[in-house]
């Protein structure tokens, strides 16, 4: 039986379970009579402390306190030994007793809204029963030392305190970590300690967007050029923190040799390319000591763009000494990225050059595969016509010519799409992949041999649509811009890449035409790679916010005054604003998958909105939060009558 007024207790204590009590003035003592309740739930009360007879509450697992003015937390709330779920919530706690930390049951913490200055480090203790720890939005300044690994805390967060730095020893530290928030923090330097997360192999969650510095970093894509680093998972924090730096920072600094090879192993090509020029930076005193000669011992370290074998025989002839292996003998190594990186005892006495500074010196042309000659605009125009000619018979013309006198590197990007387009002949497609594989360069000829990845399907969401299109476009002779287009204008997704190959001015001009003129265009958040870009639009009709970790809802969406339609689903939002109302022309509010305890006051007051979506929130387990005089309800969705 649940219980949401007093009067109900008496003569069902036996039969309660679930109370739950909103503004009341004091607890009534009748509850702690109540012996099986199992979930209890006060909003906004006048609890200034929690008396000692709640533990009478032996088989209690849930307890909720929101909004109710509680200062301390006493002890003997350990005796609760069933408990799984505490949340204390916009209270005034400013200590967190240690004894809450150890028990035989899993523990969620949630103690967002206090004003907690320091926290034990018996909660990451190595035995700690906790399992989620909230601390959002209190006072902390600094976290504990770790002196032991914690192998039980999984999701962690402490955003919006007054944390100026985090240690990189403290993240190392939360072993089974897979969720961290550490925004809205006035940070001093970045916090590199959560390049110790690794994002790849426990799918850890990171949210670190706005952090607060004023660097150049924090523009743009910034957060998407920080995870780069982070997914650098072969690399140890030394590592992780050289390729953070080679991927955000354009200083003439010098790293360590061994970090910058460390960084050659990795299969990112941009974070590879600065390294290897970073490395070459730094040895070109030892080259100019110690130029390639008769004397020379060479090896080859990495798979070169030219066969081996022919470099080898071209080595030769100019009388170097050519070795397969790192010797100790051997005094230069070709670099050619990405490497393996072997146990190399004399790596400070060699001498490290490119492919490109060897090639130089064998006097071998550096063009690659693809074609140098120019071809006219006009040949360019013609194939370009056969190849999306309506007959079959000069498509296949098209593939002859090129592949008979060669590839124009603008066409390459056509032969990949034409290649992806399953609404193209699977046969022709075969021809085309064949004809690309052949006059594609190395970096990209790795891509297309790797398994083929969904890009033209419109069902894919936009990160991983994102994903898959950067891992052809990044670092290929593949044109970004013309893709992104292409997939956006046929499949309706891909808008997220797009945008990022736009200028300002360019995708302004896209998303206002987007608004004007397409009146089934949604304003999402994924598009962007920060949520305040949304929010410059505010001539959007339908704006969707989802999966966006809001704990509150966006005061900047009241700008939006053409706003008719609003997705705010599967976020953590508690209650909705007054000032709601100045939303006037909106017509349809989707919550779902929120933490609405009650049905929003203010959406009574706007005759206007017709249809909230509630479903997924905590006010669907009770009908009478919902004033079916105003509404038709079925649990999911309600209309106004």
């Amino acid at each position: 039986m649940e219980v949401y007024d007093f009067s109900n207790i008496k003569g069902n204590e036996a039969k309660i379970v679930s109370a739950r009590f909103r503004k009341l003035d004091r607890l009534p003592k009748a509850i702690f009579a109540c012996s099986k309740l199992k979930s209890l739930v006060l909003i906004k009360c006048d609890v200034k402390r929690i008396p000692q007879a709640i533990t009478n509450f032996q088989h209690l697992e849930t307890l909720v306190i929101r909004d109710c003015g509680l200062e301390q937390l006493p002890e003997y709330l350990a005796d609760l030994k069933q408990l799984t779920y505490l949340e204390i919530t916009g209270n005034a706690l400013e200590v967190v007793p240690k004894s809450l930390a150890f028990g035989e049951r899993d523990l969620q913490l949630h103690l967002t809204g206090n004003k907690i200055q320091s926290i034990s480090k018996d909660f990451f203790a190595l035995n700690t029963r906790i399992t989620q720890l909230s601390l959002t939005n209190n006072a902390l300044s600094e976290l504990p030392e770790l002196d032991e690994d914690c192998l039980h805390l999984r999701e962690l967060r402490i955003a919006g305190n007054r944390l100026e730095s985090l240690s990189p020893n403290f993240i190392k530290k939360l072993k089974a970590l897979t969720f961290l928030d550490i925004r809205n923090n006035p940070y001093k330097q970045l916090p590199l300690a959560i390049l110790n997360l690794d994002l790849n192999s426990n799918g850890c969650r990171l949210y670190a967007q706005d952090l607060g510095l004023d660097e150049d970093w924090l523009k743009g894509t910034s957060f998407s050029i920080l995870l780069k680093a982070f997914k650098a998972v072969s690399l140890d924090f030394e590592g992780r923190k050289v390729a953070y730096q080679l991927l955000t920072q354009s200083s003439k600094r010098t790293f360590e040799q061994d970090s910058l090879l460390k960084c050659l192993t990795l299969k990112h090509q941009e974070i590879g390319e600065r390294a290897l020029e970073q490395l070459l930076l730094q040895q070109q005193e030892a080259l100019a000591n110690n130029p390639l000669d008769e004397k020379s011992e060479l090896a080859i370290w990495g798979k070169t763009n030219l066969p081996k074998k022919s470099l080898k025989e071209k080595i030769k002839e100019k009388g170097i000494q050519y070795v397969t292996k790192i010797k100790a003998t051997t005094t230069h190594v070709v670099l050619a990225p990405p490497i393996k990186l072997p146990s190399i005892n004399n790596v400070e006495q060699l001498v490290f050059i490119d492919e490109a500074t060897l090639l130089n010196f064998l006097e071998i042309e550096k063009g690659r595969y693809l074609k140098t000659e120019e071809t006219s605009p006009t040949d360019i125009e013609h194939l370009t016509t056969l190849l999306y000619h309506k007959d079959i018979e000069n498509r296949t013309l098209a593939l002859t010519i090129m592949k008979e006198g060669g590839v124009p590197k603008v066409l390459l990007t056509d032969l990949f799409l034409i290649w992806r387009d399953t609404k193209n002949d699977a046969s022709f497609r075969k021809k085309v992949l064949s004809l690309l594989k052949q006059n594609a360069s190395k970096t990209l000829q790795s891509k297309l041999a790797a398994k083929v990845r969904p890009i033209m399907r419109a069902t894919l969401d936009e990160y991983t649509l994102e994903d898959n299109l950067q891992h052809y476009t990044k670092g290929t002779e593949l044109d970004a811009w013309r893709i992104g287009r292409y997939v956006f204008r046929n499949f309706k997704n891909g808008l997220r890449f797009w945008l990022q190959h736009l200028s300002t001015e360019e995708k302004n001009t896209l998303i206002n035409f987007l608004i004007d003129k397409r009146p089934d265009f949604v304003l999402k958040n994924c598009y962007f790679q920060a949520l305040e870009e949304l929010f410059l639009y505010k001539n959007a009709k339908r704006v969707a916010i989802e999966k966006a970790n809001l704990t509150s809802f966006p005061k900047k969406l009241l700008d939006f005054q053409q706003m008719w339609y609003l997705s705010l689903g599967n976020n953590e939002i508690c209650q909705l604003p007054d000032d709601l109302e100045r939303l006037q022309g909106l017509r349809t509010l989707n919550l779902k998958g929120n933490k609405l305890e009650e049905f929003p006051a203010v959406c009574k007051r706007m005759n206007r909105l017709k249809v909230i979506v509630l479903a997924m929130n905590p006010l669907v387990w009770n009908k009478k939060f919902v004033d079916t005089a105003l509404y038709s309800y079925d649990e999911v969705v309600a209309k106004r009558k």
